[in-house]
């Protein structure tokens, strides 16, 4: 799952240094919960698919139908993200969880899986 801050104008908030990265804390309600940031790709082409995940927060998603996670993103910017997902299994036995729904501030938030359902973006307005 790939998070995207950003502002009422649809300004990325790490982009333009508004939100460290090495200052956000990520906890869930659940085990070994946390997130990656996604630095811009120097490597891939300006108009690449890679890049919609320039500057962006991985989180780490769990084997769960419900969990959430409580992002800190300095001393007075807090949010909860509630996830419903559902489980889905391979013939060959490979099983995984699938996010289907997220709500923040009491709305259900678009996820972005034109890529991949298991590879989703989203962005959240601060």
């Amino acid at each position: 799952m790939y998070l995207r801050l950003v502002d009422e104008n649809g300004a990325n908030l790490i982009k333009n240094i508004t939100i460290e990265p090495e200052n956000i804390r990520v906890e869930g309600n659940f085990i070994n919960s946390g997130f990656r940031p996604i630095p811009s790709n120097k490597f891939a082409e300006p108009d690449a698919d890679i890049r919609k995940y320039d500057d962006s927060l991985f989180l780490f998603i769990v084997d769960e139908l419900k969990f959430e996670h409580a992002i800190n993103l300095n001393n007075t910017i807090s949010m909860v993200l509630e996830f419903d997902a559902r489980f889905a299994e391979f013939p060959c036995g490979v099983s995984y969880f699938i996010s289907t729904k997220l709500n923040f501030n009491n709305q259900n938030t678009a996820l972005d899986n034109e890529e991949s359902e298991l590879k989703l973006l989203t962005e959240i307005e601060i």
